[in-house]
């Protein structure tokens, strides 16, 4: 026996496989024995692994053996129906062969069993389980190994087979993966919009090639046997879905001098708002985590503070927003399809890496700072928000800078009524101050200043009280070094320390564009004292009671306290008077034809007056009660 080879079919050498349809056989004879023309060859064949206790039985038609046939081949080729009619035909069973040659005249030899041995093999191979080592939820780019085991070692023969789980993608594996293997094993990882509840093997997609055992049987079945894919082994659930899209664009400062557009040395705080609606139905947020981000100066962004997980417990990293940004303060748990309020403090914001320095040699301010978050979700999947214009923040801790050199006002004068420097008087309306303020500092500009007074000269901080509005600061000001401001008269007695006989001190607070206030030291040089209660008493006088045109009569007016005159007056050291004869029209004070008194010898407080009557003896046009006014006030502007 020559060769022994089946035929049909994937062919490979000593297999019988469920593809063969043939069984194809050459024996070779000698040229010396003439009487073999006309005879015939008839193939036995046997089971078993030791050829020499196989049972044989003749297998095929007999093959006539012709003179041309000496010295050369004969060929058999049973067909597939009468190899499996052996008797113990079956997988796993070796088939040996060997020839009985009947010459011309009916003699027969047997010729010895070949040692070519043909294995029948025609189970086509399957996947018998799909397996991992893998569990839990798994994001974009986690790695979830798979194991598929094959009932026979296999080999792919060309091309790749897809891997197809219920989800988007595919993994690939090629002829160096599938290569004389009864398992694989290999990584599927998780990309974007891949999702699964519980990751389940679909089956196997092949290209141009086939998957094919040793003895050449392709398989046909791609799928795992119930009870055996991968869902069965292993619970894996596969989120891939970004969170999505989102905006920062409300950032909130906390405490002391609160400007949302920058970061100063009264804040203690920030407040982000986080959050887009449109996540509503994204569940898989809860058990995530927000962390907050900054940029300085266009720099690398950095993690601010710790990451708040989004669950609602404390003890687990999460908890509940800071108040004032709902009617009641949400959980974190809530925050799908909200946006919820997430803090910084003072200290997390300022350990950022690069975060300026006011105290450094040359200050560090006005640098700005972009603030974003990232969310993740259960799965690990993160998203970036976009910084807005409005989430950025300008860092400015320098204080203004007070003149020392200088008082704390150029101008301090009461406003309106009797101005007496130096007095607050019942006619006053207010205070008019000119504050000296530093002509280099543009970031006063936007700022403002505020009176402060106390009736104590070497106050503490505690004794300061502000009185009026807050003045802003323009540039203009800043130009001119001062800043005007008027405190109405109702603001000051509302002080605590406002009362007659006070003196007032002054000083400001001076606050920058960003919110630092520069407490000024010391007080204003420039001082109040109120003084609001007139004369108590001014006594008048006559040289006789009774007097005609042709009489005069002398005045006297004695003031209970010295007598003062407003700079409006042409005199300002004497009390002025107007006598109302008889028939003369009273007219407003102010537009009276007043006359200056005369001070009795060095006297401050009396003064005289030569009264020059008018009329004639006997002619009674002023016959009458003449009236007299008198105007004078008090040292501190109080008219009697």
């Amino acid at each position: 026996v020559e060769e022994v080879i089946a035929n049909g079919g994937t062919v490979v050498p000593t297999y019988w496989n469920g593809e063969n349809t043939r069984l194809s056989v050459d024996i070779l004879l000698g040229v010396t024995d003439g009487t073999m023309a006309g005879g015939s060859s008839l193939l036995l064949a046997g089971m078993g692994s030791d050829n020499t206790l196989a049972a044989y039985e003749f297998l095929g038609d007999p093959t006539p053996i012709f003179s041309s046939s000496l010295g050369g081949l004969i060929n058999h080729s049973p067909m597939k129906t009468e190899i499996e009619a052996m008797t113990e035909y079956g997988d796993d069973q070796i088939i040996n062969i060997k020839a009985e040659l009947v010459d011309a005249a009916g003699n027969k030899t047997t010729i010895a069993v070949s040692d070519i041995q043909t294995l029948i093999d025609v189970s086509k191979p399957s996947i018998t389980s799909v397996t991992s080592t893998t569990n839990g939820l798994q994001g974009v780019g986690d790695v979830v190994d798979i194991t598929i085991n094959f009932s026979e070692s296999i080999s792919l023969t060309e091309d790749v087979v897809n891997v197809n789980l219920d989800v988007v993608f595919s993994p690939a594996l090629g002829t160096t993966d599938i290569d004389g293997v009864t398992d694989v094993t290999f990584d599927y990882t998780v990309v974007e919009d891949d999702v699964s509840d519980d990751l389940t093997f679909i089956g196997l997609t092949l290209g141009t090639g086939d998957l094919r055992d040793a003895a050449g049987n392709d398989m046909v079945a791609f799928t795992a046997p119930d009870g055996f894919n991968l869902s069965d082994y292993a619970d894996i659930s596969v989120d891939g879905v970004y969170p999505i899209d989102f905006n920062v664009d409300s950032v909130l400062t906390l405490g002391g001098t609160v400007n949302h557009d920058y970061w100063n040395s009264t804040n203690t705080g920030l407040i982000i708002m986080i959050g887009n609606e449109a996540s509503n139905s994204d569940a898989s947020l809860v058990g995530g985590s927000v962390q907050l981000r900054g940029s300085i100066d266009g720099g690398d962004w950095q993690n601010i503070g710790t990451a708040v997980n989004l669950v609602a417990s404390i003890g687990d990293g999460g908890g509940t927003e800071p108040d004032g940004f709902h009617d009641t303060p949400l959980t974190y748990d809530e925050f799908p399809g909200d946006t919820l309020a997430f803090e910084l403090t003072e200290s997390d914001l300022e350990s950022m890496t690069g975060f300026p320095d006011p105290d450094a040699g040359v200050p560090e301010y006005n640098i700005p700072i972009e603030l974003s978050a990232i969310i993740t979700d259960l799965a690990g999947n993160s998203t970036t928000g976009t910084s807005l214009v409005s989430a950025g923040l300008i860092v400015d801790e320098v204080l203004p800078v007070q003149n020392l050199s200088v008082d704390i006002y150029v101008e301090l004068m009461p406003a309106d009524g009797n101005v007496f420097g130096g007095y607050l008087n019942s006619t006053n309306t207010g205070l008019d101050f000119v504050a000296h303020i530093i002509d280099t500092d543009l970031s006063l500009v936007g700022g403002n200043v505020q009176v402060q007074t106390t009736s104590n000269p070497t106050p503490v901080e505690t004794d300061w009280e502000s009185i009026g509005a807050s003045v802003a600061i323009i540039g203009e000001d800043v130009t001119a070094g001062s800043v005007s401001i008027s405190v109405d008269t109702s603001s000051i007695i509302a002080a605590a320390d406002y009362g007659d006989g006070q003196t007032l001190y002054f000083r400001n607070l001076i606050q920058d564009v960003a919110g630092n206030i520069l407490y000024q030291e010391g007080v204003s040089n420039s001082t109040i004292l109120v003084d609001t209660t007139p004369h108590a008493s001014v006594e008048l006088s006559y040289s006789r009671e009774y007097a005609n045109g042709d009489v005069d009569v002398d005045i006297t007016a004695n003031f209970s306290e010295p007598v003062y005159m407003p700079s409006g007056h042409p005199v300002v050291s004497a009390p002025h008077i107007w006598i109302d004869f008889q028939g003369e029209a009273t007219e407003d004070i102010d537009s009276l034809d007043m006359e200056e008194m005369t001070a009795l010898g060095a006297s401050t407080q009396v003064f005289t007056y030569p009264a020059d009557l008018p009329g004639t003896a006997n002619v009674p046009t002023y016959d009458g009660t003449a009236s007299v006014l008198l105007y004078a006030t008090d040292i501190a502007g109080n008219p009697i």
